[in-house]
């Protein structure tokens, strides 16, 4: 949320908010140390919740491979949905706590 808002403050137009993606085997390394966690859906939610807004940026999220992020299966579905939705909109629409897990 930070990085979001540096970029607005420095006249970004647009900003998409990339989730950490493994592969490398460095994060796993660091995982495995307990020094990294890689972040769940509902974070990078709350990520874009945060940041929409900023002053004439445009904040969006990357939804490429969503399914590797850790998410609750009841509520999955519709927080992609609802991240796809506000890439289109710009607005995040609210939500209620999951039944299973919940976060809102």
């Amino acid at each position: 949320m930070r990085t979001v808002e540096h970029a607005a403050s420095l006249g970004a137009s647009m900003v998409s908010i990339i989730p950490v993606r493994p592969g490398n085997g460095e994060l796993e390394r660091l995982q495995q140390l307990g020094v990294f966690t890689p972040p769940t859906l509902h974070q990078l939610e709350q990520a874009l919740k945060a940041s929409i807004g900023q002053a004439n940026t445009v904040v969006t999220v990357d939804l490429w491979d969503i399914e590797r992020l850790t998410a609750c299966e009841r509520c999955r579905d519709a927080r992609v949905a609802r991240l796809s939705a506000a890439n289109l909109s710009g607005v995040i629409e609210p939500t209620a706590p999951c039944e299973v897990c919940g976060e809102s």
